[in-house]
């Protein structure tokens, strides 16, 4: 029997999307969330998910390697697969735009990927979700972001590893355990069918490589044996999504009358603009390194997007910058000479 947790109503059905206008950004897609605990395997997922609402095309952009600090996390990743997987025959499923791929090509790995959001040319990309007449047939397997996107991970795993007739795979994910231990209520998103935890992601494998806790226990990641999945077995008692967000107009209180701009045009901060633009809260506009997102428009919130430059000039001495992931905090206050008033959200949820 599943466990009711938490109830979310009309979020951004892809809070990686940006909109070419503000009306268009207001009026995007959206759905409803119902998370629940599966009493036998731990895993919690929305039991209301519509897998045709999220539409990913070449316009989905969750490109996070401009940023300096992600970087240095794709390099520590890159070691974990290469000197567990080794650098031959590697396929990675849900590539995104190519650069992790690519970065391992550079580095001497042989390795293809699929991802239908590819809009690049490259001939060890197919442009595609993954399926079986693909024709994978790779000894070790990447699929770093995309088994929380899965309505029913396990039985997607189950084909991949037919398919694939086994192998090893590395599979990277968001922590349930960090999002209920800081209460990142921001980092709960439609996309997002499905929460791992230890328990429910490591629980999936017989065999486990290796595994643990990256990016600032933001993310879990397992290499483990195809041939040997397994339903997890639910035995550890969840922390409760009880009192998970802060009272959001008191936020508003605290921050009124302030120059405020987020930085992040992804995930967390769609999610905090909404939210906060909701209770009432003025927000002058997002900050983000990605070209691709600047000078374009949040999901909900219809917030335009600035590059760090066009920001620098609009933001006054005694601005506020939110900043969405306190990974970046140190990459921030550097690319902003430390001139401004920086706040993290975490620090808001008290």
């Amino acid at each position: 029997m599943n466990s009711p947790l938490l109830e979310l109503k009309n979020m951004p059905a892809l809070q990686n999307r940006v909109y070419f206008t503000a009306e268009e950004a207001r009026n995007c897609a959206v759905g409803n969330m119902r998370l629940v605990r599966d009493g036998q395997t731990g895993l919690v997922h929305n039991e209301i998910f519509d897998q045709n609402l999220p539409s990913y095309d070449e316009l989905y952009d969750n490109e996070q390697s401009l940023s300096e600090t992600f970087k240095s996390h794709l390099l520590h990743v890159q070691d974990l697969i290469t000197t567990r997987l080794g650098r031959r025959d590697l396929y990675e499923i849900g590539c995104g735009k190519g650069y992790f791929l690519e970065q391992l090509r550079y580095s001497g790995c042989d390795i293809h990927g699929c991802d239908p959001t590819f809009n690049g040319t490259s001939e060890f990309v197919t442009k595609s979700f993954f399926n079986s007449k693909l024709g994978v047939r790779k000894k070790n397997l990447i699929l770093r972001h995309v088994l929380e996107h899965i309505p029913s991970p396990l039985s997607f795993l189950e084909e991949i590893a037919e398919s694939n007739n086994g192998g090893l795979i590395y599979i990277e994910v968001p922590s349930l355990e960090w999002i209920l231990d800081s209460r990142s209520w921001y980092d709960i998103f439609y996309e997002h069918a499905n929460y791992f935890s230890q328990e429910s992601l490591f629980g999936s494998f017989g065999r486990i490589i290796d595994s643990g806790e990256i990016f600032g226990r933001q993310y879990l990641y397992v290499i483990g044996d195809l041939a040997t999945l397994k339903s997890p077995k639910c035995k550890v008692e969840l922390t409760s999504f009880e009192n998970f967000s802060p009272n959001m107009k008191e936020v508003v209180d605290r921050l009124k009358g302030r120059q405020v701009a987020i930085w992040g045009a992804a995930s967390k901060g769609v999610i905090f603009a909404k939210k906060y633009i909701e209770e009432g809260g003025t927000l002058d506009f997002a900050i983000d390194v990605n070209p691709q997102k600047q000078n374009r428009f949040l999901a909900c919130s219809g917030l335009i997007v600035l590059s760090p430059e066009m920001a620098l000039d609009r933001l006054s001495s005694s601005a506020l910058i939110l900043v969405s992931n306190s990974n970046y905090l140190n990459e921030i206050k550097k690319a902003t000479q430390h001139r401004f008033t920086y706040v993290l959200l975490e620090g808001l949820n008290a």
